[in-house]
């Protein structure tokens, strides 16, 4: 697919791979619902309040999330996956509860990869 090519080039905006990655985590619950599988239920709710908080930054252009997220909250879920791996150090320095919340998940810490350069 060309988009998932120039995302892996670096040659544009966005990353279709780390979104379409997103999809597949959020499909394994057997649902497109914008929430990660594999959470316990008091993660789910914490990872709920942080994706309303997140709505209301970007429905305020108060956001380095991707517009495109305000669409459906699958699409939220995949514009957050996409940043923290994308752009890791805005989204640490802006938005600590979300980056916090997608590091224990994967269990990465993106933004110090580029610190260590």
């Amino acid at each position: 697919h060309p988009a998932l090519k120039e995302g892996f080039a670096g040659h544009s905006g966005g990353h279709v791979g780390f979104l379409e990655f997103a999809h597949l985590l959020d499909l394994a619950r057997a649902s497109f619902d914008g929430v990660p599988s594999y959470l316990p239920d008091d993660a789910v709710r914490r990872w709920n309040r942080i994706m309303e908080h997140e709505l209301e930054r970007l429905e305020h252009g108060d956001s380095v999330l991707d517009p495109y997220g305000l669409s459906s909250p699958p699409e939220l879920f995949a514009v957050a996956v996409e940043a923290f791996f994308q752009a890791p150090a805005a989204v640490a320095n802006g938005h600590r509860d979300l980056y916090a919340f997608l590091a224990s998940y994967f269990n990465q810490d993106p933004a110090a990869w580029s610190r260590r350069v």
